[in-house]
């Protein structure tokens, strides 16, 4: 699927191929800066689609979704925790590396999962500076139900792109997690990273030496298809932010919906 959604296909095979995905997916155009699906250049430029200014609302509770998915999962940070399924333990400063994990013991970890129907493009989930982010080479295995319960460390085996933020509450990482069909993960803070993605096979960080002011809702990246964010807040932000006795329910969550029971700051 990669080489296909790049390709620039006659006018006629699109209102065919783009319209049939659209209606397979019951993806609503009608929210879209495009709304006609003929009219994207590419598959790809339809994935990744930009949205009209008024189809979102940010919250302003201190915490928002990150981006239009499935909540899967939602708990604390412990030596081991098992974001996939029992018996597959998970250890955040393997999942953060190259990241300090220092004070993550006792935060909250949350999984969204983006099917093809949703919007692709990832965002702050709170205000604050972004000081790192850092690029995982990896493979490219689905993040489908089935990979989940079948292929150990998945989180850890497939290409990521970190961010670090800091905030006035504590530190926190959000992980756009690659997978099949998804041939680029992109972001508007490290353009660079765009172009040279598929020929890295080292980790690659990028440093800021002045940090980076993000908002709450502001784009942080872009999958071309679909994946998975995972979402690591450590114990002092989720103290500071009133996460630690807020469980969030697993359901469908969309960009900018704040999180329930999280106050205004």
């Amino acid at each position: 699927m990669g080489w296909i959604a790049q390709v620039k296909w006659p006018i006629i095979i699109k209102k065919i191929f783009f319209t049939y995905f659209v209606n397979r997916y019951r993806i609503d155009l009608t929210e879209s800066v495009i709304e006609k699906a003929w009219d994207f250049k590419t598959l790809d430029d339809l994935f990744t689609r930009k949205l009209k200014s008024q189809a979102r609302t940010v919250a302003e509770s201190i915490i928002v979704h990150p981006c239009d998915s499935q909540l899967t999962f939602f708990e604390k940070i412990e030596e081991n925790f098992y974001i996939q399924v029992k018996k597959v333990p998970y250890q955040i400063a393997r999942l953060v590396k190259p990241f300090s994990a220092n004070g993550y013991i006792n935060g909250r970890v949350g999984v969204y999962y983006l099917c093809p129907t949703d919007y692709h493009r990832v965002h702050s989930p709170v205000d604050g500076y972004v000081t790192q982010i850092a690029y995982i080479p990896g493979a490219y295995w689905p993040v489908n139900y089935w990979s989940t319960k079948n292929i150990d460390h998945l989180f850890y085996k497939n290409e990521r792109v970190l961010f670090e933020i800091q905030t006035p509450r504590g530190p926190l990482v959000l992980i756009m997690v690659g997978a099949i069909n998804v041939g680029k993960i992109s972001t508007p803070l490290w353009p660079e990273l765009q172009n040279s993605i598929q020929k890295k096979s080292v980790p690659d960080v990028l440093n800021f030496e002045k940090p980076i002011s993000i908002n709450k809702g502001q784009e942080l990246g872009i999958f071309h298809l679909g994946s998975t964010v995972v979402m690591c807040y450590s114990e002092e932000f989720t103290i500071k932010s009133g996460l630690l006795d807020k469980p969030q329910p697993l359901d469908l969550v969309k960009l900018g919906q704040g999180y329930e029971g999280i106050g205004i700051p």
